[in-house]
Order: structure tokens, then C-alpha cells, then sequence
């Protein structure tokens, strides 16, 4: 969709070069067809005025019509300015001519060199804005597509909304924030991907410290267990000897003497 619609516009922009280009060489070429007009006129009504011969005088009066009908139609298709601009042209000598055209395409050129460095000077806003983002989420430069016609602004360091112009910075806007929109969505994947890992390891770290503090209570209750069996093992033990000894005592038997 942006790649039709920035095509579109584009095309749409040569279409609009051409049709001003159009319109300023027609505006030049009839303003200049005025001034063969109106000299023609003149020479016409001329002739007309000494013609004695009546075949010529209809014929110079069907021209003199030619003519004006001419003028009429140059009249409707061109501005006065364009008119007397190559009326004011055709008035100067050979030598001023020159000069004016030669002014003429310096004017063309320092026209074109200003819009060559206004669409560098818009590009390097462009990367500027990207420059002073501190995050993918501190959104700097902003596009929009409406109704088919693609445009583009960019923030500056002041906060200042400043909108583009030129084609070329509008597309370069274009793929600036696209790249973005795709690392974007690439961190926000990864994070997610980690999110789930985390997870995932904190489940086995709980999952392990509670099979680890089972077992250790196990091994716990257990040596307390064995211990309890064997204090009372060993009182049994005692109590059994003592009764023996006390039964011994009692019969008159005495132990052994010692075998020297």
C-alpha cells in the first residue's frame, strides 16, 4: 500500500512538473506570437489604408480578420504579464538580449540548485529526527496516507512540527520509519521470546526449590526419626541391664572374679 501510494505520487509530481512546464512554455511562446501579431497587424492595416485595388483590399481586410481573431484567441490563452513581458523582450537590442537571456538562465539555475539544497536540507531533518529518538517508542518522525496522497513531518529538537515538501524526504521518511516499525516489532518479539524464558525458568527454579525443600525436610524428619529410635533402643538396652544387674544383686551372684 505505502509503496503504491508513494509510486502514485510520485508520478503524480512529474505529471505536475510537466504540466507547469507546459503552461510557463506556452505562456512564453504565445506571449511572444503576440508581438508577430500585433506588428502584422500594423503592417496589415498599412497596406490596407494605400490599397487601391479592390481584390487586394478584400483580401489584406480578410488577413486584418485572421489577425485579430488570432489576437483574441493569444488574449484568452496567455497572461497579460506573459504578454508584455515579450513585448518589453522584443523592444530591447540585440546585445540587451543576450544579457536577459543569459539572466534568465542563471535565474533557471540558482532556482534549481535552491530546490536541490531545500530537499537535502528536508533529508537531513529527516535524520536528524531519527538521530535525536532515545527510543524506538520516542517517535520522532510521523507519515500518513490519506485519500491515496502520501505526506510526512518530522518533530525537531524543540518540539516543533515541521512538514516535508520535498518527494524524495517524504520517501526517505517513508523507509526511515519502516526500518524502525520492523525493529520494532523484531525487539518486541525477542522480548516477548525472553519474557516466555523467564518464565519458564522461574517455573523450574520454584519448581526446584520446592522438590528441594521437601526432600531436605524429608531427610530432616528422618534423621530425627532414626535418632529418636535409637535413644529409645538404647534406654531399653540400659533399663534391660539395669534389671539384670538388680536380679544379680539380688540372688547373691557376684560377677566373675578376674583371671590373672
Amino acid at each position: 500500500m505505502r509503496e503504491i501510494a508513494l509510486e502514485i505520487q510520485k508520478v503524480a509530481t512529474e505529471a505536475g512538473k510537466i504540466n507547469l512546464d507546459f503552461k510557463a512554455n506556452k505562456e512564453q511562446k504565445l506571449g511572444e506570437r503576440m508581438v508577430g501579431v500585433n506588428a502584422d497587424i500594423a503592417s496589415t492595416q498599412k497596406d490596407l489604408s494605400t490599397e487601391t485595388d479592390g481584390a487586394k483590399q478584400i483580401e489584406l481586410q480578410k488577413k486584418l480578420n485572421d489577425l485579430y481573431a488570432e489576437k483574441a484567441y493569444i488574449e484568452a490563452n496567455a497572461t497579460q504579464e506573459a504578454i508584455q513581458q515579450a513585448q518589453a523582450y522584443a523592444s530591447l537590442s540585440e546585445s540587451q538580449k543576450i544579457v536577459a537571456d543569459l539572466e534568465k538562465e542563471k535565474g533557471k539555475a540558482l532556482e534549481e540548485n535552491k530546490a536541490k539544497m531545500d530537499a537535502l536540507i528536508e533529508k537531513q531533518m529527516v535524520l536528524n529526527a531519527q538521530a535525536n529518538q532515545k527510543s524506538l517508542d520516542d517517535q520522532k518522525i510521523f507519515t500518513n496516507i490519506k485519500d491515496g496522497i502520501v505526506s510526512a513531518s518530522i518533530e525537531d529538537e524543540h518540539g516543533k512540527r515541521i512538514e516535508l515538501h520535498d518527494q524524495e524526504a517524504i520517501n526517505l521518511a517513508f523507509d526511515v520509519q519502516a526500518k524502525q516499525n520492523a525493529m520494532k516489532t523484531e525487539m518486541d518479539d525477542l522480548n516477548l521470546q525472553l519474557q516466555s524464558k523467564l518464565e519458564a525458568q522461574t517455573k523450574n527454579i520454584n519448581l526446584t526449590t520446592e522438590l528441594y525443600t521437601k526432600f531436605n525436610k524429608f531427610l530432616k524428619d528422618d534423621t530425627k526419626k532414626t535418632a529418636l529410635e535409637m535413644t529409645a533402643d538404647l534406654a531399653a538396652v540400659n533399663k534391660a541391664l539395669q534389671e539384670t544387674i538388680a536380679l544379680r544383686a539380688q540372688a547373691g551372684m557376684k560377677s566373675a572374679p578376674a583371671v590373672d
